[in-house]
């Protein structure tokens, strides 16, 4: 069984034109629209000991609903509340 998805996400997505390219304001920056969804967000930490020192890797993963795609180089928004 999956643990839910109770958290919540903003992805700022691309706004197409009829053609299917990402339209642009007037300095060339892609306009795009926020849109909220449900989402599963785990925190990963991975205590890594060099020669030098401890460093320290934390990663955050991000599960959304099938139906919500979100493609490479779109920026989710996510805050901890924990």
């Amino acid at each position: 069984m999956r643990p839910p998805m109770n958290q919540r996400v903003l992805v700022n997505k691309a706004v197409l034109n009829e053609h299917g390219i990402p339209t642009t304001d007037k300095y060339g920056r892609p306009l795009t629209k926020r849109v909220e969804s449900r989402a599963r967000v785990r925190r990963k930490s991975n205590l890594i000991i060099t020669t030098s020192g401890t460093e320290t890797n934390t990663n955050i993963e991000i599960d959304v609903p099938p139906q919500m795609i979100v493609k490479e180089g779109e920026e989710i928004s996510y805050i901890d509340m924990d």
